[in-house]
């Protein structure tokens, strides 16, 4: 027996791992900011205090 079920387990938990962190991650500051500030404001735009001399 070359590869046991051990070693299919211990990929699938890497696989999972690499591929569910960064989904997590996303998800997660998607779903915080547009919670906090219903959408992300676009760049040159919103209130902004005038400039000075």
């Amino acid at each position: 027996m070359g590869i046991g079920f051990r070693e299919i387990l211990i990929l699938v938990v890497i696989g999972l791992v690499v591929v569910g962190v960064p989904a997590v991650i996303i998800a997660v500051t998607i779903t915080t900011g547009t919670r906090r500030r219903g959408s992300p404001p676009p760049p040159d735009q919103g209130p902004r205090p005038p400039a000075g001399p």
